[in-house]
Formats: structure tokens, C-alpha cells, sequence
């Protein structure tokens, strides 16, 4: 270098450095003229500075300067590009230039032709060697031709006129259809100029950039350029036809039919012209619109249906042409509204954190109905004709398959439909046959199969496919399984779901509908019903049914009312509205009937309406004798449904003896079931247990209750009896009067079984009164007359003797064979039956047993001399009770005691001539028998009326804990002495074992105990002993009974009285009956012992509360316990005072119980004992958080009122300060385990902080800024999650703000949690925007001495500032533009690398958070600093190399047109032709040259295809592999998505920006 050109360099860096202490405007024409001055001096061809010196001028171009200043910089630019040769302007050609054309936007009217001349003179002239460049140069020369009328408009046409001349018109068309495309403001200049152009230009070199580009301009705002890009449609493509790929005639079609909604007449009208559509239309366009509207139904968001909705208004205008769409797509419309209501997206557009937006509230329902209530002639006419179609395809796709026609033969129609009718026909025929069948077959042999199955067919009902009904035809085509969700509505059953939703969702019906159509409709599906599903056929028939109108006057016929109905609907033809309106409710009829016959058990609801409303009479003739047939053959669920149409219908024709056969046969049926089902037992083959000598005569007479409930055909049963009640009703008595005949049959005892079921189940109705009088005198064993004569005798020492005779005669012997082989029990029977009558009935009889003194003998007795009569009785039925041999009958043993009972009972017997040895024999009998309670309930009377001590203990050791007679023999127990008493009663207690019944029976026991003696002072061993009994239940056998079953049974035994009348318990339970009932009793028998540990709960509780809390804490909580008592509130209360004396076992048995306290007991507690709770806050043993849990726990669980505020301050205070105090001594320590205090936390954020208890979130923020503090990660996490959760429930900035902003200066705040971070950011700076001053004002502080230290300190407020720009909203900190530009002008070149990164990476913030028209002055200091460092990378600095890539990946991905020049300067040409030109390259291609010639890579074209434009870098990392695919693959992606993409998908960009917070935190 010599001298003159060191000088010239030097002059010029003071020169362009002096531009930086400009302060007004005319220093910058100062200083401008200045270095004019400097560059006419020195005539030297290589100008020093270049990239500096345009990097000025473009700053000089700013459009906040005046006109004078940027004319001069104008001219300093014509006297650099006269002073740089050709060859060295083309090789800098990019840089020397940038910014240059973009200012053409902004240039005053003063400045244009200076602009002109420039470019003219210095530019154009170039041609082909600045192709490449093409679209800079446009963006310079088409702003002057916004308007034709404008000033400049010739000129600068001229000027384009000739460039174009000069360079490819492939090129420079391409880069014509990408401003249209990218750049808003020159729109208007594009289309003035391609229209003034021949129609022979070959504009279209890339058909898809040019309908992106026309359709972005047809999507414009503007409505000015909106008109313009029309007519740039029209003379580009004059017509739809000249369009010839599929899918671009669809996007310009769709762009030009949302026109519509502009509703501007001049533009429709062009729009049909275009469309081809101005006065008719084709078939063909037809299909395109309709294809083209089906992009907003299939896309499904609320602005496009609304779309669809608002263009279809507008095509109404064109009559037929919207008829014939909707017929296309009306179920398509259907199906979008159908899924848009089930995702249950109101939608609601969200303003991007990336930019602007208003939030617009869209009201589908409201618009769709609007749009579908318009014609409703024209929608009904496309449901009928649609659903017709749809069934003659299922009906030719029926024949095919069931191979009934061949191909040739579907060309004939009255062929296809002749067999689908025959067909169709037979499927009913088979649907009836089945049911008469089934109708028939109870005099069949195989009857009981039958009935069971029709019995078991109710529970089949619930489960049964809907599509699975026989004489379905219903054709399911692929995809069909759920209706309304395929895309294709083919099927009829989708089709009729589809016009239902219309009907109920959005008004589809009027009056003509009702009186029309709908009539005309539910003919046609009830012409093809078994095309149908059956749900969906029922639901839509008998909706109909309730909304049809016909004429008054109907006739018969309707013959051909389909082809009426047709001939209405295609040809228009009104004429036949009369005739079919006329008939067209008798053809309904007839078909309805055979609709009905298919599945009476869906038809209940459409019978019972058209019944209602028509009549039976509109019903066709037979058709209920049919029905009647077809309800006996259905199961009994279904019987029981058509009772209500049985209450409309005249039954007096009806045959009703058939329908009693039929319940009545099934009624007995599982009655004998019932009888079996005792018999079975688990293991044998057969399942039913073989018993050998068992007769008839021996089967048990069972209690119907515990037979009904304890079976699983007990639903069944009581359905049977309701069902002939109420049929009886309904056939007018016929019932009875049939059962009146069967008294003298084998059925007596099923009709004694039906009317105790008719009684138990169903009281307040009673019927059948003369068949309940004859039965129970037929099943009374005392006849009546018999009574009478019995009540009148006087004398009876001939009867007694008689009776003795008798007993004599039954072979009675008097050795050790009691019995010979010839017994004849049943004069032994009639014997003791005589004598309980006499008893009962005759005062006489029981005098004579009581007064005779003569001496009678009996050879059955080994007696030495004659006794009295009472004597011999008893020593006769004693000695035939304990020396039984032979035989071993229950009912004989029975009917001993039975008399002995009487005998005891009528005071006949005394104790004195009761001996010892008899008593003890007696005994024995009763222990035998011990499961028998009839017997020992019998005999101890006997015993206790004796008064011998040792026998009455002996039977009372009976009672143990399976004695499930406990509570009658308790009775007999405390109808004893006192001193008896208390001797039983402690055997009774030593022996229970906590199984069976022994809760029951300490229950009973202390009840009594307490009723008869008042006094608690006997009762702790009973206590101790039924807490555990309680509490083994409730861990061992407790069922929870919310199960159902086991609710029904604790709801019949608590609803049982008990009975205190013996004779009332030994006519309800034989026993043997009641040992058989205990294997299926196990559910009742809980249900018992539930009640029973309640109760027990409940009274200790009242009694010994001491005691029994006690008891209580002492067993691990016992949940199932806890939720059966019925004083939790009070046991709660009771429990707490006892804090103090163990804290974590009451508290821990407090958390347990709070999980069944409801919230209204909750209350309760709160409001009986805010005292305490404030103590127990207080409270503290070393260091258990039980009590602090415990309480927030507790404040948390009720709704508490304004008055509760202090209680919870105070709580919350005291915790605080105890987790504080943990916190600081855990950490000073070194501790671990966080856990109890970050519980206490989170129970603490859940309160909501309003009134008092905002004074306690200071010391809430110090405890949670402990955790922020730490040096664990997971706890700094944990104290930001309790910060944003604060936020979230609404706590102010004001009580946080302070300490985030502590958090947010620390060195670590970007190593964790900044999503949530970003969120309480976006709150802070929203409260105060000032907030950011503070850190630009700290990027100046000359407090570090060092150049690190200030490096560091800048790289720290850089990351902050761009940290918070990014959480902020959009264009938020626009204001703060200047400030921030001019510190980047600042620091982009300072030394330390670091902070060049963080100046390039706040630069990305401004660009991605602020409207780019407000960053104007950012611009030429950006790129041309990007540019430099493109050009010449520093290899030794990735990292910033890295960021700078990045940062122009974003600026790629926006698009906008203020960085127009920048892609093309750095990306390079659109035009593929252009990639390689001349040797010319873009920034990016020459950076790859250099990184793959460092690096010694080469990385393969490669283009990624995302469904929304997202950046290039996915990934945080960048290295030198990433790099070198950004520099040769970015043009070829950026290209694509800008062909192939509309919209950006922010929310990958804000998920990869917070990303690179983390990446960037050193």
C-alpha cells in the first residue's frame, strides 16, 4: 500500500467514524458532503471502507431523515459507483447494495427521481451479470408504479420494461410472482405492471409459485388489492379452463370463492365470470366447487366452517347451482358440525406470543343453523333422495351378495326389486314363525328350556348388539362400525343418523316439514326397514310418529306412493301432493305394523306414541292379535315394558288365557329351579346332590323371603307375580277366576308361593280376595268346626283315655326298642295334634289335667303303679323324646315338644313332677339338636319351669358364637334370676369366639344387660371383648355395601323389627330350614354384623367414651370402621383433644379419618373447635410436621366463610415459620430430604390468599426463596412451581414481583424451569415495563474496571434483556426499539465474542417479539455485520459463527418483506436457473465452499417436507456438520415451504428459542 492510499484510508475511517457523533440532521449532510469531498480527492479506483461506507449511506437512508439528507446520500452513492470499476461493483455487488432497494418503499416524492437516475444509470445497464439479484432490484423500481396515475409510474415502467429486456424472463417473472407473494406493499405495483404486459409473456415459468402468489394476493386485506390480483387472475388464466393441474385449479378456486364473504356484487360477478358460472353451470363445475368447499368441512375449525357457511349464503343467489352443492355435501356439513360438537371446541382464536392478533368469538351453531333453515324444502328433498339412493345400493349390494341376482340382471329394475321383496319377505315370515315358536312351546316337551330361555333372555337384552336384531339387512360398509364417523356416508343407517342430528341440533323442521316431508321420509324407511340399524330405526320412527301432521280425511291406498313421492321431488310436480297426502297414513300404518312385528322389544316406544296419537283403528287390521302373539313369546322384561300399550288397547278380544299359561308356566318353572338350586352342591357330576330315603314328604317347607333374597332368580320371580297382578288387572279378574280352578290341583302350593310374593312384594293392591280365603282354609290345620266342638266340651276323662288308647295302639312298646316295625306315626301325630287343640281351645281339658287324682296306667310305660293324667302325659312324651331308636324323626321330635310346650304354657305341668335324671335326658336332646332352634327353644321353657340350676346351665351352654337363634335364647337367659343370670351369662362371655354370631350376641347381652340393671359396672369384659370383635370384622370379613346386593340385604334387615313373641319366631324358622338358609345367608349375615358393630360403636361411645377412644387409637385406623359409624364428628373432636398425649398417633389416625369425613361433617368439626385448632398449629414435638399436616389438611377440606381467615393466618403462619426454621437448619447442616417441608408447602399454596390471609405470603416467598436459593436443581424447581402456582390462583405481582426479580438476576436463573419462568416474566414486565430501562441502563456501568468482568456483566444483561423480551407479548417492548438498536450498534463489534453472541442473539428476540417496520435502523447495522462475518468466518469461533446462522434462520423463516434483500444477498435466487451464475454465489453457498474446504465435508441435497414452516436448525446444538447442510440445503427447503406452506408453527419456534436460552447459559 503507498502513501496516498494509507492516507486515503485513514481519512476515510475519521470520516465514516464521525458519523457516530452525529446529533442533527444537517450534520449528516455535513458530513456527507464531507466525504464527497474525500472521494473526489483521491482518485484512486479502490475505494477503502466499502463495506463501512455503505453501511453508513444505508443508515443515511433512513426513512425518519429528511428528503435533503437522503437526495445526498444519493448522490454519494452515484460517486462511489462511478468511482468502482464493473467488475469489482458486480464482485461486491451484494453488500454494496443491501438496504439500497429496500428504501424504495420508503422514498418521498422529492427523492424518486434521484432514486430513478441511480438505478437507471448504474444498475439496469448491468443486465444479465445482476440476475441473480433480480428481486432487490424490483423491490427498488415498483414502488413508483403503485398507481398508473402516479407521477413516476411511466418512468420507473420504462425502467422495469428494460431490465426485463435485458435479463431472462424466467427469472425475472420468478422473482415478479415472489414479491406478489411475500410482500404486501408492492402488490399493487406487480399486478399494474404483469397486466400491462402482453398476454403472450411467458409469465408462468412455475405454475405452483404463481398460484401461491395469486392466492396470497386474493387473501389479502386490502380490498384494493384484492380487485387488482383478481384481474391479474383473469389475465393470466382468463378462465378456470385454461388451468390444467387438478390441485392448483383447486387452490385458486378456493382462494377466489372466499371472496364471497366480502359480498361486493362487482366482485361476485367477476368471480362467476371466471368460474365460468355467470348465467348457468355443468355438472363438472358442480364437482370442483364442491371438492373445493369440502376443504373447509374436512380442515374443521371454527373460521372455516364459518367460511363454508358465509360463501354458501352468498351461492344461494345462483339458485340450483347451491341446491346442487348442498346435495353433494349436505352430509359432509353434517358430519364436520357432528364432530366439531363432540371435540367441544368452541374455538376461540389466542393471540401468539409471535404476533398480532384479535380475538374473535365464533359462533358455529349459530351460523349453521341460520344457513340450514334458509331452504328447508331444498334440504329435505336432499335427505330423501340421498337416504333412497343409499338403500338402492344396499338393496343391489344385498342381492349380489346373498347371490339372488347376477350382474346382467341388475339392469332390470322391476327384477331387482321383485326379489328383494321376496326376500324380505321371508325374513319376516322366519322373524314370525320364530315367535310363534317360542309361543307355542309350553306344551311342548322341552317346555322348561324354553321358558328358561325366555327368562334368561332379560339379561341378555342389556348386552345384545343393536346390529345384531334378526331381520336386520342392515349393510355395513368399511368403516361403518360407528356411524357418522367414515367420510363416506354411504350406508342408510349413517344416512338417517344424519338427518336425526339435523332434526334435534339444528331446527331442520317447520310446519311443511311436519305436514311434507317428514311423512314422505318416514315412508321411504319404512318401505326398505331392514336396511336399517334397529336402535337407530326406533329412535327416528318414533320421534317421527310425535312430529307428523296428516289431512283429517284419510283413504285407503297408497299403492304407488313412492313413485307420487319421487315424481314430487325430481320433477317438481305439486300436483300430487293431494293424492298422497290423502293416503299416505294408511300406507304408514301398514307398513308401521310390520316394523313393529320385526322387534317388539324396540318398538314399546313408537307403539305407545302411534297408538296415542292415530288410534289403534289406523293400525292394520289382525295386527294386534299379531302383536299379542308376538308379546307372549318375548321375555319377561319385555312383557312387563308393553303393559303401557295393553292400558290404551281394548284387551276384552284378546285371548288372555294364553297370557296367563304363559306367566304362569314360567312362574313355576323357576320355582321348581328354586327347589333344585337348594339341592346342588360343588363336585358331584351332575351338580345335584344325591340324599337317598329322602321323600317328597321331607323336603322342608321354605320360608319365602329367605328363599326369594337368597337366590339368584329372585328378580325373575318377583317380575312373574307383578306381571300376573297386573295382567289380571288389565283382563278384568280372568286371572283369578283361572287360578280358582287349580285350588284342587298340584299347585296349591305354588299359588300359596304367588300371592305371599304378591303380598310381601307388592302391598296396598290387594286382589285376588276369594282365592286368598279358600287357600287359607284349605292350609289351615285346625278345622274350624272341629274348634267350635272342641271350645263346647265339658267332660273329658273318656277323651284323655281314649287319646292313651290310641298312643297304645300306634305299637308303643315299653322295652329299650321304643318302637316295633308296624309304627304308625301318624296316629302318634293325630294324637298330639288333638291334644294341642284341646289345650289351646278348651279350659275344660286343661282343669281336668290339673284336678284329676285317678290312677292311670299305660302298658307303654315300665311303670310300678297308676299316676295322675298330667303325669303319665308328661312321663309318655318324655319317654317318646329320649328314647327314639328306630326312627329319627324331626317333625315327631317337634311335635313332642310342641305339647310339652303347651303343656308348660297352660300351667298344666308342674316342677315337681319334673325328676332329675328326665331333666338331664331332656337336656341331651336339646345339645343334640342344638341347630334345631324350634326344639331348644321349645324345651327350654320345660327346663327353666323345672327350676333346677344345673340343667338351665347346661341348656344355656347352647349359646355360643353359632347359635344363629341368639337372640330368642338371650331372651330365655334374662328371663332367668339374676343370680342364673350372672353364672350364664360368664360362661356365655369365656366361650364366645369372634365368628358366626358372638358380635350379635354381646351386643344383645349389654343392651340387656344396661335395660334390665341400668349400671355400666358388668360391662368391661364385654367391651374389651367387642372391640375386637368390631375391629376383626371390619380387617377380616367386611364387605364394602355399596355393592348391591349387599346394600339390599343391610336394607332388609334393618328394616326387620325383631321378634320378641316365641311363637311368632317358631312359626317363621324351622330348623331346618335355617340351617339350610345359613350356606346362602353368608351377604345377610354381614350385613347383620355391620349393623350389629355399629350399634355396639354408637353405645360404648355414648356410655365409655374414654374408654372406647382409647381403645380405638389404640388399633391401627380401620377404615371400613371408620365409614360405618354414624358419629364421626363427634369421635373426630374427641380424638383431637387427646393431641397432647400423643400427638402422631392421633394425627396419623386423624389423616386417616379425614379421607371418610364428608365436607358437611368437616364443617361441623370446624365450627365446634377453631380453638383447638389454633393450639394444635402451635404445637410442636421435635420435629413432626403431624400436627401442621393435620391441620391445613383440615382447613383445606371445608368451604370456610370470611370468618375463618384469621384461623387460617394463624396456620399458616405457624407453619411457615416451622418450615422456615427446618429449612435453614437443614441447609446449614448439609442435610437431605426435602420432603415434609415441600408437603407443607403445597398444602399451603392450595389456600386461596385473599383478606387477612394475604399478610402471611412475606414469609411465604421467604420460605419458598429457600428452596430457589439452594444448590439442588430439583429444589430450585420445586420453588419455581411454587411461584408460578401462586400466579396461577391469582396472588398479585406486587407480593412477588420483588423476590423474582432477586431470582431472575442470579447466575443459575437459566439453568432450570424457564418455561415457568417466562410466565411470571410476562406478569412482572406487563406490571411494570420499566422494568427493562434498568438493565439497558446497567449495559453502560463503567463499575468493572476489567475487560472480562465487563464482558460478563454485558453478557449477563444481554441474556436477561432478550430473556425478557421473549417472555413479554408481542410488540410489548416496541417502544423500548431505539434504546436496544442502539446499544446492539454498540456492542455488535465488541471484542469479547461472548457478547457478540448475545448482541446477535437479542437481535433474533427484537426481530421474532417486534413488527418489523419498527426496526428499521436495526437493519443496515445487522446485516451488514452478518455480512461481513458470512464472508469471512472465524474459524476459531463457532459459537458465534453458529449464532449468526441462526439468527438468519429466523430471518429466512418470517419472510418479510423488509429482509427481501437479505435472502436473496445471503439465501440467494428464487429461480433455480439462477443457482449457479456467473461464478456469482450467495453469502451462504460461499461460507458453505469455505466450511466444507475446512472441514473436508460435503453434505447431501436434502429437503425436509413439515406440514407448517418451522426453522432449518431443530435441533439447540450447531456445529460445523449442521452448518454446512444449512449453507447448501436451506435455499431448496425455504423455496419449498414457501410453496407448500401458509402458516408458521409457533409453537415449535417458542419450544426451540426457549431451548437455546439453556444452550446460550454458561
Amino acid at each position: 500500500m503507498d502513501g496516498s492510499q494509507e492516507r486515503y484510508e485513514a481519512e476515510m475511517t475519521k470520516k465514516l467514524d464521525a458519523f457516530k457523533t452525529a446529533k442533527e440532521w444537517s450534520d449528516f449532510i455535513s458530513l456527507l458532503s464531507s466525504l464527497d469531498s474525500t472521494i473526489k480527492k483521491f482518485s484512486l479506483p479502490e475505494i477503502p471502507k466499502k463495506k463501512l461506507l455503505f453501511k453508513r449511506l444505508n443508515q443515511c437512508l433512513n426513512p425518519v431523515l429528511p428528503a435533503g439528507i437522503h437526495n445526498k446520500t444519493l448522490e454519494t452513492y452515484s460517486l462511489v459507483f462511478e468511482r468502482i470499476s464493473k467488475e469489482n461493483f458486480l464482485k461486491e455487488f451484494d453488500f454494496l447494495t443491501l438496504g439500497l432497494f429496500t428504501f424504495s418503499a420508503h422514498c418521498r416524492i422529492l427523492v424518486i427521481n434521484s432514486f430513478l437516475d441511480l438505478i437507471e444509470r448504474y444498475i439496469v445497464p448491468l443486465g444479465k451479470d445482476v440476475e441473480m439479484y433480480c428481486t432487490s432490484i424490483l423491490i427498488g423500481l415498483l414502488p413508483p408504479m403503485e398507481f398508473e396515475s402516479g407521477e413516476h409510474y411511466g418512468r420507473a415502467h420504462l425502467i422495469v420494461t428494460e431490465f426485463k429486456s435485458l435479463i431472462s424472463p424466467d427469472v425475472f417473472y420468478s422473482s415478479m410472482w415472489s414479491i406478489l407473494l411475500n410482500d404486501e406493499r408492492l402488490r399493487t405495483s406487480v399486478v399494474n405492471f404483469m397486466l400491462s404486459m402482453s398476454w403472450e409473456e411467458p409469465m408462468v415459468s412455475n405454475p405452483k409459485l404463481v398460484t401461491r402468489a395469486l392466492c396470497g394476493g386474493l387473501g389479502s386485506e386490502s380490498t384494493l388489492v384484492v380487485r387488482n390480483c383478481l384481474d391479474l387472475l383473469i389475465f393470466i388464466f382468463p378462465d378456470k379452463g385454461h388451468i390444467h393441474s387438478e390441485d392448483e385449479l383447486d387452490d385458486l378456486t378456493e382462494a377466489v370463492i372466499k371472496l364471497f364473504v366480502k359480498r361486493d356484487l362487482s366482485l361476485n360477478k367477476r368471480i362467476y365470470g371466471w368460474l365460468c358460472m355467470m348465467d348457468s353451470f355443468s355438472e363438472a363445475d358442480v364437482v370442483l366447487l364442491s371438492r373445493v368447499l369440502k376443504r373447509f368441512l374436512d380442515r374443521r375449525s371454527a373460521e372455516d366452517i364459518q367460511l363454508f357457511f358465509r360463501i354458501m349464503m352468498t351461492l344461494q343467489d345462483k339458485g340450483k347451482l347451491c341446491e346442487k352443492i348442498m346435495e353433494n355435501l349436505l352430509f359432509n356439513v353434517l358430519n364436520c358440525l357432528r364432530r366439531y360438537e363432540k371435540s367441544d371446541t368452541k374455538e376461540t382464536a389466542q393471540p401468539d406470543v409471535f404476533e398480532e392478533r384479535q380475538c374473535e368469538s365464533i359462533d358455529v351453531e349459530k351460523i349453521a343453523k341460520a344457513f340450514l333453515t334458509t331452504d328447508l324444502d331444498s334440504i329435505w328433498k336432499i335427505f330423501y333422495l340421498q337416504l333412497r339412493n343409499a338403500l338402492n345400493n344396499a338393496k343391489e349390494k344385498m342381492l349380489l351378495d346373498t347371490n339372488l341376482i347376477d350382474d346382467e340382471e341388475l339392469n332390470d329394475s322391476m327384477m331387482r326389486e321383485e326379489m328383494y321383496s321376496m326376500h324380505s319377505m321371508s325374513l319376516i315370515l322366519n322373524e314370525g314363525q320364530e315367535s310363534l315358536a317360542r309361543g307355542n312351546s309350553a306344551d311342548s316337551p322341552e317346555y322348561g328350556n324354553s321358558i328358561e330361555k325366555a327368562c334368561l333372555s332379560d339379561r341378555r337384552d342389556s348386552c345384545e348388539d343393536v346390529g345384531s336384531e334378526k331381520g336386520c339387512l342392515a349393510i355395513r360398509g368399511p368403516g361403518d362400525e360407528s356411524p357418522g364417523n367414515a367420510e363416506d356416508i354411504s350406508s342408510p343407517t349413517q344416512v338417517l343418523n344424519f338427518i336425526r342430528f339435523a332434526m334435534d341440533n339444528y331446527s331442520a323442521v317447520d310446519s311443511e316439514v311436519f305436514q311434507y316431508h317428514l311423512p314422505f321420509l318416514v315412508h321411504l324407511v319404512l318401505s326398505d326397514f331392514l336396511l336399517f340399524d334397529s336402535q337407530i330405526l326406533f329412535s327416528f320412527l318414533d320421534f317421527s310418529a310425535k312430529m307428523m301432521k296428516f289431512k283429517e280425511r284419510q283413504v285407503e291406498g297408497g299403492k304407488n306412493l313412492q313413485r307420487l313421492i319421487g315424481k314430487f321431488y325430481l320433477e317438481e310436480d305439486t300436483s300430487v301432493l293431494e293424492d298422497i297426502s290423502s293416503t299416505i297414513l294408511y300406507s304408514i300404518s301398514d307398513k308401521i305394523g310390520r316394523v313393529i312385528e320385526s322387534d317388539v322389544g324396540l318398538s314399546l316406544p313408537l307403539m305407545t306414541t302411534f297408538i296415542k296419537i292415530y288410534g289403534v283403528d289406523a293400525l292394520p287390521n289382525g295386527f294386534i292379535q299379531n302383536y299379542h302373539g308376538l308379546i307372549m313369546g318375548s321375555s319377561n322384561k319385555l312383557i312387563k315394558e308393553h303393559l303401557e300399550v295393553y292400558k290404551i288397547i281394548d284387551c276384552t278380544r284378546l285371548d288372555s288365557t294364553a297370557m296367563f299359561n304363559v306367566l304362569w308356566r314360567r312362574f313355576c318353572h323357576i320355582e321348581m329351579d328354586l327347589y333344585f338350586e337348594g339341592l346342588k352342591e360343588p363336585g358331584t357330576d351332575d351338580g345335584i346332590q344325591k340324599t337317598p330315603g329322602k321323600s317328597t314328604h321331607d323336603i322342608p317347607r321354605r320360608n319365602s323371603t329367605s328363599r326369594f333374597f337368597s337366590t339368584g332368580k329372585g328378580p325373575d320371580r318377583r317380575m312373574l307375580t307383578e306381571l300376573l297382578w297386573r295382567y289380571n288387572i288389565i283382563f278384568e279378574g280372568s286371572f283369578e277366576r283361572l287360578l280358582l280352578r287349580m285350588i284342587g290341583e298340584r299347585e296349591m302350593e305354588e299359588i300359596s308361593y304367588f300371592l305371599l310374593l304378591k303380598l310381601e312384594n307388592f302391598p296396598g293392591n290387594f286382589d285376588f280376595l276369594e282365592l286368598y280365603y279358600i287357600i287359607n282354609c284349605k292350609l289351615d290345620s285346625d278345622d274350624p268346626v272341629l274348634d267350635t266342638f272342641l271350645c263346647s266340651l265339658v267332660y273329658f276323662d273318656d277323651i284323655f283315655k281314649f287319646l292313651l288308647k290310641k298312643l297304645e295302639d300306634s305299637n308303643i312298646q315299653a322295652n329299650d326298642f321304643l318302637f316295633a316295625e308296624s309304627i304308625d306315626l301318624n296316629q302318634i301325630f293325630g294324637v298330639f295334634k288333638c291334644i294341642k287343640n284341646l289345650l289351646r281351645y278348651s279350659k275344660g281339658f286343661k282343669s281336668m289335667l290339673m284336678d284329676s287324682t285317678e290312677k292311670l296306667y299305660c302298658r307303654a310305660l315300665p311303670l310300678e303303679g297308676g299316676v295322675p293324667p298330667r303325669e303319665i302325659l308328661y312321663k309318655i312324651l318324655v319317654h317318646l323324646l329320649v328314647n327314639r331308636k328306630e326312627y329319627d324323626e324331626r317333625d315327631a321330635n317337634l311335635e313332642i315338644v310342641k305339647v310339652l310346650e303347651a303343656l308348660v304354657e297352660s300351667g298344666v305341668l308342674e316342677s315337681n313332677v319334673m325328676n332329675t335324671v328326665e331333666l338331664s335326658k331332656v337336656v341331651d336332646v336339646a345339645k343334640e339338636n342344638r341347630g334345631d332352634p324350634a326344639i331348644v327353644l321349645g324345651i327350654a321353657p320345660l327346663i327353666r319351669h323345672s327350676g333346677n340350676g344345673t340343667a338351665i346351665q347346661d341348656v344355656c351352654s347352647i349359646l355360643d358364637s353359632r347359635c344363629f337363634y341368639y337372640h330368642e335364647l338371650l331372651g330365655f337367659v334374662f328371663s332367668l334370676t339374676d343370680r342364673l343370670q350372672r353364672k350364664v351369662l360368664s360362661n356365655v362371655l369365656s366361650s364366645l369366639e369372634n365368628e358366626d354370631f358372638a358380635l350379635m350376641i354381646v351386643y344383645e347381652t349389654i343392651i340387656s344387660i344396661l335395660a334390665k340393671r341400668g349400671a355400666e359396672g358388668e360391662l368391661p369384659g364385654f367391651i374389651d371383648k367387642s372391640m375386637k370383635f368390631i375391629f376383626e370384622f371390619f380387617e377380616n370379613q367386611y364387605i364394602d355395601p355399596d355393592n348391591e346386593e349387599g346394600s339390599r340385604e343391610i336394607g332388609k334387615v334393618a328394616c326387620t323389627p325383631q321378634k320378641d313373641n316365641q311363637g311368632e319366631i317358631l312359626s317363621m324358622r324351622s330348623g331346618i330350614d335355617l340351617l339350610e338358609m345359613r350356606e346362602g345367608c353368608d351377604v345377610r349375615i354381614r350385613a347383620l354384623k355391620l349393623l350389629t358393630a355399629k350399634k355396639l360403636s354408637a353405645l360404648f361411645y355414648k356410655k365409655v367414651p374414654i374408654r372406647f377412644v382409647e381403645m380405638i387409637l389404640g388399633n391401627p385406623p380401620c377404615i371400613p370402621f371408620l365409614k360405618s359409624v354414624d358419629f364421626r364428628e363427634q369421635l373426630y373432636v374427641s380424638i383431637m383433644n387427646l393431641y397432647s398425649t400423643n400427638a402422631v398417633k392421633v394425627f396419623r389416625f386423624l389423616t386417616v379419618l379425614n379421607q371418610v369425613m364428608s365436607p358437611q361433617e368437616m364443617k361441623g368439626v370446624f365450627n365446634r373447635s377453631k380453638g383447638l385448632l389454633e393450639k394444635i398449629s402451635s404445637y410442636r414435638v421435635g420435629v413432626d410436621y403431624s400436627p401442621l399436616n393435620f391441620v391445613l389438611d383440615f382447613l383445606l377440606s371445608p368451604d370456610l366463610k370470611e370468618d375463618s381467615q384469621t384461623l387460617i393466618q394463624t396456620a399458616i403462619l405457624n407453619s411457615i415459620y416451622f418450615v422456615q426454621k427446618r429449612l435453614d437448619l437443614k441447609i446449614r447442616s448439609a442435610e437431605g430430604g426435602y420432603e415434609d417441608e415441600i408437603r407443607v408447602l403445597e398444602k399451603i399454596t392450595d389456600f386461596r390468599f385473599q383478606g387477612a390471609v394475604l399478610s402471611a405470603i412475606p414469609s411465604l416467598i421467604t420460605a419458598i426463596l429457600t428452596f430457589v436459593n439452594s444448590s439442588c436443581i430439583n429444589l430450585k424447581n420445586t420453588g419455581i412451581d411454587f411461584l408460578t402456582k401462586l400466579n396461577e390462583r391469582g396472588l398479585e405481582v406486587r407480593y412477588w414481583k420483588k423476590e423474582f426479580v432477586e431470582i431472575f438476576h442470579t447466575l443459575d436463573f437459566f439453568t432450570y424451569g424457564l418455561y415457568k419462568k417466562s410466565n411470571l416474566m410476562k406478569k412482572v414486565v406487563s406490571e411494570d415495563p420499566s422494568f427493562i430501562n434498568d438493565l439497558i441502563v446497567r449495559l453502560d456501568s463503567g463499575f468493572f474496571v476489567s475487560q472480562a468482568s465487563d464482558a460478563n456483566n454485558k453478557t449477563l444483561v444481554l441474556k436477561r434483556i432478550s430473556y425478557i423480551i421473549f417472555s413479554a407479548p408481542y410488540n410489548y417492548f416496541s417502544g423500548f426499539s431505539l434504546k436496544l438498536i442502539e446499544k446492539i450498534a454498540t456492542l455488535i463489534n465488541y471484542p469479547s465474542s461472548k457478547v457478540r453472541r448475545e448482541v446477535f442473539f437479542l437481535s433474533k428476540m427484537l426481530i421474532l417479539k417486534i413488527s418489523h417496520d419498527k426496526l428499521i435502523n436495526l437493519y443496515p447495522i445487522l446485516l451488514y455485520d452478518i455480512g461481513i462475518m458470512v464472508e469471512s468466518p472465524d474459524f476459531e469461533d463457532m459459537l458465534l459463527l453458529a449464532e449468526v446462522l441462526k439468527l438468519l434462520d429466523i430471518v429466512f423463516l418470517l419472510n418479510t418483506p423488509q429482509f427481501s434483500e437479505a435472502r436473496v444477498v445471503f439465501l440467494g435466487p428464487r429461480c433455480s436457473s439462477l443457482i449457479e451464475c456467473k461464478g456469482q454465489m450467495s453469502g451462504l453457498k460461499g461460507l458453505g465452499n469455505l466450511l466444507s474446504a475446512k472441514y473436508k465435508k460435503e453434505m447431501p441435497s436434502k429437503i425436509r417436507m413439515p406440514q407448517k414452516k418451522i426453522p432449518f436448525f431443530v435441533t439447540g446444538k450447531v456445529g460445523a456438520d449442521e452448518m454446512i447442510d444449512f449453507t447448501k440445503n436451506a435455499l431448496l427447503y425455504y423455496n419449498w415451504i414457501d410453496e407448500n406452506c401458509s402458516e408458521i408453527d409457533y409453537e415449535c419456534l417458542f419450544r426451540l428459542v426457549l431451548e437455546e436460552f439453556k444452550e446460550v447459559s454458561e
